[in-house]
Order: C-alpha cells, then structure tokens, then sequence
C-alpha cells in the first residue's frame, strides 16, 4: 500500500513539473519577457568598458525608451543640459550620443551594436 502511495505522489509532482513548464513558456511566448541571467557576464563586461552616453536631459522616461535602456546602469550618462561645456568639448551634436571606448556613436543603437562596439559577448 506504501508504494502505491509513493508512486501515486510522484505521478502528481511529475504532472504539477510539467505543467508549470507550460504554463511559465505560454507567459514566455505571449509576452517575449524571458527570466534568466543570460546577461550577467555581459553586463559585467560593459561595466569594464569605457562607455558614456550624452542626452539632451536626465528624463527617466525618454533613457529607458532607448533600445538599450535595461542596460544603462553600467553605463556613464551625461545630460548636456546641464553639462554644456563637457557635451561641446567631446563633439556632441544630437542626442543620444554614445562613446564607447573611444569612438563617437550618434543616435540609439541596439543592444547588438553596443556589444560589438564595447568587445562585449551576450552570452
């Protein structure tokens, strides 16, 4: 009769397993929001990098409406509003600028850009 209990539990825990996997990749597949540390080393490679971006202001919204707006924690921002000299003196003309190890990026580049340009693996 022990056995049968046993087994009759491990059926159960099999069938809650696999359909927790379902459930967590149906929320995966209709929203694209993926939970993983994928990015770890990636962000930890940008955080050594030599990596500033230039926006016209510090507006929370417009900076995590860039393409790489999850990963600018590892990135210096300066906002030429406020910082007019440092802005004219590095060149900055539009809005976003980056300079990523030393060459000038005009615009919002994608996250594969930014990793190609700062030597960064995403995996």
């Amino acid at each position: 009769m022990g056995v049968f209990k046993a087994a009759r539990s491990l059926i159960l825990l099999i069938v809650l397993v696999v359909g927790l996997y379902f459930a967590a990749n149906s929320i995966t597949n209709y929203t694209g929001f993926i939970v993983s540390d994928f990015h770890g080393g990636f962000e930890s490679c940008l955080d050594n990098k030599d990596i500033k971006l230039y926006v016209d202001d510090y507006d929370m919204v417009k900076l995590k409406n860039l393409k790489t707006g999850e990963y600018l924690g590892n990135v210096e921002i300066s906002g030429c509003v406020l910082n007019k000299f440092s802005c004219i003196s590095a060149g900055i003309v539009e809005y976003p600028t980056w300079i990523i190890e030393g060459e000038l990026v005009e615009g919002d580049i994608d996250i594969f850009t930014l990793a190609d340009l700062a030597g960064c693996d995403m995996i």
